[in-house]
């Protein structure tokens, strides 16, 4: 009897031992929760320098711009940069509406950083857009890369800005 009771207690003492050691083996399968509807979206108004690629002063710089941001899913936002049009000496060039529409999220610290690529056709021909950035505290700094007609002209435009929400609570601190 005592070498049955002793057995049975080995069994479940090893049993007990291996479950409880394979639990330790789990990840945290939990996805982090982007809250990009309360962080990260909104309207942003800034200013934004553009560059043509490879030189090295801007071609037009302080160019007051709004940047709509709106979320895509819940680890992705679109990018839109709507009537993108900047003078060259005194001419117009109108791009059109930019829109990137999936940039995937992560988290940084405080801040939430972005990138994604997309192709389009803009007023000027094909293209091949790319974006990345950062929006924390309201505040989006992003940059913008323009590849027109297979890189024939390429055109980087850096943008600052900050959320209209933002720059309403500035605006009644006294």
């Amino acid at each position: 009897m005592n070498k049955r009771l002793f057995y049975y207690l080995f069994a479940v003492l090893c049993t007990v031992t291996l479950f409880t050691s394979c639990s330790d083996d789990d990840g945290d399968d939990t996805p982090t929760v982007i809250p990009i509807e309360q962080e990260m979206a909104g309207d942003y108004k800034g200013t934004m320098d553009v560059y043509y690629v490879g030189v090295p002063d801007p071609i037009a710089s302080g160019l007051s711009q709004k940047v709509y941001v709106t979320k895509a899913s819940d680890t992705a936002v679109k990018l839109e940069l709507r009537d993108f049009v900047f003078f060259l000496g005194s001419e117009e060039l109108n791009l059109g509406t930019i829109a990137v529409e999936n940039c995937p999220v992560t988290v940084e610290g405080t801040s939430y950083k972005f990138s994604g690529n997309q192709k389009m056709t803009l007023l000027v021909g094909d293209c091949d857009v790319a974006v990345s950035g950062t929006i924390g505290s309201g505040n989006l700094a992003m940059i913008v890369d323009v590849k027109v007609g297979g890189g024939t002209l390429q055109v980087k435009v850096d943008y600052k800005g900050l959320s209209w929400l933002e720059q309403k609570v500035l605006r009644l601190k006294f």
